[in-house]
């Protein structure tokens, strides 16, 4: 059995989250969980453009802006895109945990603004129905969400995960089997 810490995720709320994915600067941990999370039966990755079933994205634009609402489930897993750009996002309802490499892991929930920074990348565990939305500046009036997200998001090709549609992907959600997002993270490496 897995070693497991205590996260407070809401007022007298915890979650058990083992400690071998507390450590915060540990390099390539999303690379891992994102490599473990396309493993999973019922798992599914977005390509560019697209959008996944049970994930929904919905677009907005006024002058000059792009605005991104993503509502995610409770008991799913998200990895992002890593970011080329800071802008700022709100959390309008829910709870998550947040994994940000460098920086360990975030509880947040709504109502929640912050800023990401660019070369953020987040592996999220959806406590709650959560909606998050983010605003990004737009001054070529971009209407194509694949060439909106070539200019926000890096290419990033996951060296742990052999398919290749699937690796240049960059964003995995799974629903996990049970209703329990800890079932995520178990052990280490995928296999």
């Amino acid at each position: 059995m897995l070693e497991a810490s205590e996260i407070e995720v809401g007022e007298g709320q915890t979650l058990a989250v083992p400690d071998e994915v507390l450590v915060p600067a540990t390099p390539g941990l999303i690379d891992k969980m994102e490599a473990k999370i396309l493993q999973r039966a019922g798992s599914e990755y977005q390509a560019k453009g697209e959008q996944i079933s049970f994930l929904p994205l919905v677009h907005r634009f006024t002058p000059g802006m792009y605005i991104r609402q993503i509502t995610m489930p409770a008991n799913t897993v998200v990895t992002t895109r890593i970011h080329k750009t800071e802008h700022p996002y709100v959390v309008s309802a829910g709870k998550c945990l947040v994994l940000v490499e460098g920086q360990g892991w975030i509880p947040i929930q709504a109502p929640h603004s912050g800023v990401t920074k660019p070369g953020t990348r987040r592996l999220l565990l959806v406590l709650e129905d959560t909606v998050w939305t983010t605003f990004h500046t737009n001054p070529d009036e971009l209407r194509d969400i694949a060439e909106i997200e070539d200019m926000l998001m890096v290419d990033y090709d996951n060296p742990l995960i052999a398919d290749e549609v699937a690796k240049r992907a960059g964003q995995f959600y799974s629903i996990p089997d049970g209703a329990d997002c800890e079932g995520y993270l178990g052990a280490g490496e995928p296999t």
